[in-house]
């Protein structure tokens, strides 16, 4: 190994980019990795809380079936939390040759917190390297400076935990309503995901809006 090649931000990224991995052409992918919206759900219906945990064992059971009846093998991914609604189905999904993205955010936190951890690199080190790290960051580029820098800092030491642990990395980047007039979501997104370039982060996949 070359310390100058790997210091190269550019040259790494193409190292890592250019590595066989597998490819993903198409896919179709079903999320079930909230947390905070299942747990209002129950709430509201006036359901135990532990049938969360059930609910998203069916959900993965709903996408072996699709799979199946579709036949779309090769094709098929999921989203799920690995907290305490979704460590069972996250297990149920992991290994059968699916994507699988797993949440690493805390939710509604902005700024941005990382999920029942203080150390995401230490986090990290017991995932499965075929589960793909995903963060929702709500970030608009003309946040005050300070909870701008706040957030690209996390961000960072996201992106650093991801290359060191070996798992892809998914930013998913939703602009804050309050912050963000109608009609500039997509200037607002564009921009943020041009900043988060700038700054050396290249993730493997991006979520954003239609």
């Amino acid at each position: 190994r070359n310390p100058q090649v790997d210091a190269d931000r550019t040259l790494a990224h193409l190292h890592r980019v250019t590595v066989p991995r597998r490819a993903w052409n198409d896919l179709c992918v079903m999320a079930f990795d909230h947390r905070s919206q299942f747990y209002e759900l129950a709430v509201q219906a006036g359901a135990d809380e532990a049938r969360i945990k059930t609910l998203k064992r069916l959900l993965v059971r709903a996408a072996e079936q699709v799979e199946r009846d579709r036949r779309i093998e090769g094709h098929v991914g999921v989203l799920i939390d690995g907290g305490a609604y979704g460590s069972d189905a996250l297990a149920s999904a992991t290994g059968r040759g699916w994507w699988v993205g797993r949440p690493v955010e805390l939710p509604g936190s902005r700024p941005l917190r990382f999920d029942d951890t203080r150390s995401v690199g230490s986090a990290l080190v017991h995932w499965p390297t075929e589960q793909v790290v995903k963060c929702l960051v709500h970030y608009h580029p003309d946040d005050d400076v300070a909870l701008r820098v706040e957030q690209e800092q996390r961000v960072l030491e996201l992106w650093e935990a991801t290359r060191a642990s070996g798992n892809e990395l998914l930013l998913e980047i939703i602009p804050p309503r309050a912050v963000t007039p109608a009609g500039t979501e997509d200037d607002a997104v564009l921009r943020t995901v041009a900043r988060f370039y700038n700054l050396g982060v290249m993730p493997e996949w991006w979520k954003l809006a239609p």
